[in-house]
């Protein structure tokens, strides 16, 4: 048998569920809590940082998360019920929601999660209840009274002018010559004289122009003529045949028809008249209007409501009604503005320039501030003699014995040996002990405490980082001058001055559902949602997009907030459109989302392409067609991940990832991949959410089979190459939301009845607190985690209490306590959390350093396990070319890692016992100053001795630190006997 040696090359190629001799060489059997990197490599997930434990939560509600901007986001809960609640997502406090209408709570109220929907444009947030059936609403325009109007076109002697009304002639007679003077004023006077002879009539006058109607209002019959030629006098009623029959003046306020071809009445119109100065009667002009006595608009109280984020900061939830807009809030008086923040303790490091913050305390809310200088200050502390922290003095004298007629020699040597907290830190030779940015030395003369030479320690810090400049980011609200507010690291800072303001609120709070102002119900229908409920909502050149059923209802143009025709007179580009998508199966399209050719409307089994073959989106050049015909989990919408789009199909086990990629081809036939061919059973059924991360690359989706779990995939694209890989989160609670923004994902847990807010930046470490190593800034791998924990002394236990946050403790977890002071930075203990349910809130929960270290600095948080396990070993001619015939014997594994702690290696091999090996990177009993247990660059050697079908091989990072595995190496023997895999 020859040896041999094979290198893997990187492991980032995540879950494949293909068998062994078929996966590629950097895939992997489990990777649960890891995170493949291209550049690091196989990455330890990062922990969750735990904001707060939101108050006022309802069990089984619905959650949304809203990104208004870098500086506002927040979590939103819907109960059941329809109870509205919202909460920062920078800090957990929850925001003050205006009274609600009962009518606006019944509209939220709801069964299942997926019966909501929101979209944001802007300060408004679009509710959708797709349980609701939207209905006409009960405002109609005002009846008219039934009218005619007769004019004359003709004068002429010796003529007879007749109206017929009811059959009842109405006549006047010209003269018979010249000698009196003829015009058409004394024509229309005698004929309305004449007319309101009659008490059954009434007649006006106006120009050449008589309005005639019954006194009871009721109809009538009319006929008109006369003149030398017989159409002198023509008469009208209902409708005029052109705007060649309007009269130039006319009864203020009056409507009527205007039909166009007599074959059909879609070309019809209404037109009202304005006179000039507003009288009632007289010159003017004629406009479009909407018919008389038909249904206006919509019934609000059954279409989408709104979210609508008000100047002063508060929340308003209500429908879109008229009434409500005007009534809504205009100019708002907000006090308590901060105009000016000074630093009042800053004492943490590791601060860079543009970093924001939140922070809390003080009177008001919402205020987040950015660092704009830093500085590097020098740190000292002093630490008595008699104390956990001091230095310890030995002297040996070492005799040797001379050989022949040398003399004997005593030689002397001191030693130093230094402790912090109760840790040794170091040993020296000199009473002097240089760590990192910290220097040590003896603060009085050694005395005789507890059998030992000691001496206290003076710690000199040249501590960098500190904040030097701070500015307002977003000056919140109801704070008063004087206010000291404070960051999660324990920075203090002093609102210095306040302000009032008048704000006007964002003009969109006096939109609403508008009505129809023109046509009537054939000429400008209601939209085709109307009787049915609404599946969807979303956006599309620069307009408003409802769908139901197979119907798709575009906005009009620059208007989210009508969906009748602007003129009944001609098709406008800016009019709404009103399509449906041709089916043989029932379809509801549920969801929609833009692509640059257009829209992608997806339905449960097929998928539409609202687009135009024009340059301009409108209602004569929209059209519908189908792209595919693929099986769609209705209840989840598909994401665009940049270069494609994905969407997934349930199974009662397993769910089925899709890619569609549109191209360019407008017309053509998408190409759709599924992108979980090499793991079909992998990813459960029942999802309750798909988000995605473009910045990181990164989707993600929870379910509902697996609820402490996240399911990723990641993936680079980089051309037409793509590195992709499938992987697991097992998060510290039941995961009850999530969301990103950005490379930041927002997830909210639940612990017991306890709900927390955490966050976890896929892509970038925390720049101040964490773990230092070579001038960077680690976080610690941990859920859950705190930097700033609040530091009590039980001096009668002489114990000081490292506290949870109230709300983050779980029993089900094991806790962490980690110290961050740099000295002994990096040294842990995995403690039993202890509970004292008298002590005050945010003390209740806690873990326990010896002495007083209320003046140390710590971490605490839940441990978390990641696992990678190893497909078999086989010979590998080339990526893809396995031989699984010839079974190599693998002697040892050597693992590559980068900027990796402590992890352990387990080996299971048939016939034996398990045998695992912890790989501590720096010996775990000792640590120095400013240097954790991590190492840079480090290969570790495991022995295996079995074959390379015949044992699991695990990676485990279990401890508090970053693990980051870049390649591993196996070293064996292997023969392949002449035979060879063909």
């Amino acid at each position: 048998m020859a040896a041999i040696s094979q290198r893997i090359a990187n492991l980032i190629g995540g879950i494949s569920q293909q068998p062994d001799t078929i996966k590629y060489s950097n895939q992997l059997r489990v990777c649960d809590n890891y995170y493949p990197d291209t550049a690091s490599g196989l990455l330890k997930r990062p922990g969750l940082g735990g904001i707060a434990a939101l108050t006022n939560v309802v069990a089984d509600g619905t959650w949304f998360m809203v990104f208004r901007d870098d500086s506002e986001r927040y979590a939103i809960q819907f109960s059941k019920a329809g109870a509205l609640k919202i909460w920062s997502a920078n800090n957990g406090i929850q925001q003050t929601v205006n009274a609600v209408a009962a009518e606006a709570t019944t509209y939220a109220t709801h069964t299942d999660a997926t019966d909501l929907a929101v979209l944001q444009i802007n300060d408004y947030i679009f509710v959708l209840n797709r349980n609701i059936t939207v209905a006409q609403g009960n405002t109609t325009s005002a009846a008219q009274t039934p009218y005619a109007f007769v004019t004359i076109d003709t004068i002429a002697y010796s003529s007879t002018y007749i109206i017929t009304l009811n059959g009842v002639d109405f006549t006047y007679a010209t003269p018979t010559n010249g000698n009196t003077q003829l015009n058409v004023t004394d024509i229309v006077t005698a004929l309305a004289a004449s007319i309101n002879g009659n008490a059954s009539w009434v007649a006006t006058t106006v120009g050449n122009t008589i309005h005639i109607r019954r006194n009871t209002n009721v109809d009538f019959t009319i006929e008109a003529k006369g003149g030398s030629t017989g159409v002198a006098i023509n008469a009208y009623k209902g409708i005029v045949t052109g705007v060649a029959n309007l009269p130039t003046q006319f009864l203020n306020n009056v409507k009527i028809e205007i039909g166009g071809t007599a074959a059909n009445s879609e070309d019809d119109y209404w037109v009202l008249f304005r006179t000039a100065d507003n009288s009632a009667k007289g010159i003017g002009h004629w406009e479009e209007t909407v018919a008389p006595g038909i249904t206006l608009g919509l019934n609000e109280e059954t279409m989408p409501h709104v979210i609508i984020r008000e100047a002063n900061g508060t929340f308003t939830y209500r429908k879109l009604d008229e009434a409500s807009a005007i009534a809504s809030a205009g100019t708002s008086v907000v006090t308590g503005i901060p105009t000016a923040v000074s630093i009042t303790s800053a004492t943490s490091g590791g601060h860079v320039v543009g970093e924001e913050m939140a922070v809390t305390g003080g009177a008001g809310k919402n205020l987040r501030l950015k660092v704009e200088k830093i500085k590097t200050v020098t740190v000292t502390n002093n630490y008595a003699a008699n104390s956990s922290s001091y230095v310890r003095q030995v002297t040996t004298t070492t005799t040797t014995f001379g050989v022949g007629y040398s003399p004997n020699t005593t030689t002397t040597t001191t030693q130093y040996y230094w402790y912090l907290a109760g840790v040794q830190i170091g040993t020296t030779s000199i009473p002097q002990l240089v760590q990192g940015d910290t220097t040590y030395v003896p603060n009085g003369a050694f005395q005789s405490i507890s059998n030992e030479t000691r001496a206290g320690i003076t710690s000199v810090q040249q501590l960098s980082g500190v904040i030097d400049g701070i500015s307002i980011l977003q000056a919140g609200q109801g704070y008063a001058a004087t206010n000291v507010v404070v960051n999660t690291l324990g920075d203090t800072f002093t609102i210095t001055s306040v302000n009032t303001q008048n704000l006007e609120g964002d003009a969109f709070r006096l939109n609403y559902w508008k009505p129809r102002t023109v046509g009537d119900a054939i000429t400008a229908p209601m939209p085709s949602f109307v009787g049915r409920s609404i599946d969807g909502i979303s956006f599309f050149k620069n307009r408003l997009v409802l769908t139901s059923r197979e119907n798709v209802v575009c906005s009009q143009a620059g208007d989210y907030f009508s969906f009748f025709a602007s003129t009944a007179i001609t098709i406008i580009a800016s009019d709404p459109v009103d399509l449906s998508a041709s089916s043989l199966r029932p379809i509801r399209l549920k969801h929609a989302i833009p692509a640059p050719t257009g829209l992608v409307l997806f339905g449960d089994n097929a998928q539409y392409f609202l687009t135009t073959t024009t340059e301009a989106f409108a209602p004569n050049t929209a059209e519908i067609n189908l792209l595919s015909s693929y099986n769609q989990s209705d209840t989840i919408a598909p994401i665009d991940i940049g270069p494609s789009l994905v969407f997934i199909e349930e199974g009662a086990k397993s769910t089925t990832v899709f890619e569609m990629d549109l191209g360019d081809n407008i017309g053509g036939k998408p190409r759709v991949s599924e992108l979980t061919r090499f793991l079909p059973n992998y990813v459960p059924a029942a999802i309750t959410n798909l988000k995605i991360s473009q910045s990181a690359g990164t989707l993600a989706m929870s379910s509902k089979q697996d609820t402490r779990s996240l399911y990723l995939y990641r993936f680079l694209q980089a051309g037409e190459t793509r590195v992709s890989s499938w992987f697991k989160w097992t998060l510290p609670g039941t995961i009850e939301h999530f969301d990103f923004y950005q490379d930041i994902m927002f997830v909210i847990t639940k612990h017991g009845s306890n709900y927390v807010l955490s966050q976890v930046s896929l892509l970038t470490e925390t720049p101040n607190q964490s773990l230092l190593f070579d001038g960077e800034y680690l976080d610690v791998r941990l859920d859950l985690f705190d930097y700033k924990p609040t530091l009590i002394y039980d001096s009668a236990a002489d114990l000081t209490h490292v506290c949870f946050k109230d709300g983050f403790q779980d029993t089900t977890l094991q806790p962490v306590l980690m110290f961050m002071d740099p000295a002994i930075s990096g040294y842990f203990e995995e403690q039993t959390l202890q509970v004292d349910v008298t002590q005050p809130v945010g003390q209740r929960y806690f873990l326990t350093a010896d002495g007083n270290q209320t003046t140390s600095k710590f971490a605490i948080g839940y441990k978390y396990e990641a696992l990678a396990q190893l497909p078999a070993f086989y010979y590998i001619k080339e990526e893809g070319k396995k031989d699984t015939i010839n079974i190599p014997r693998v002697s040892r594994i050597s693992v590559n890692s980068y900027n990796s702690g402590p992890y352990r290696a387990v080996v299971r091999a048939e016939g034996r016992d398990e045998f695992s090996v912890t790989l501590p990177q720096i010996n775990a009993n000792y640590y120095l100053a400013n240097n954790i247990p991590i190492i840079r660059n480090a290969q570790s050697t495991i022995p295996i001795l079995a074959k390379g079908n015949q044992f699991e091989f695990e990676l485990i990072a279990d401890s508090p630190f970053p693990t980051a595995f870049t390649s591993l190496e196996w070293e064996g023997t292997y023969n392949n006997k002449g035979v060879s895999a063909v």
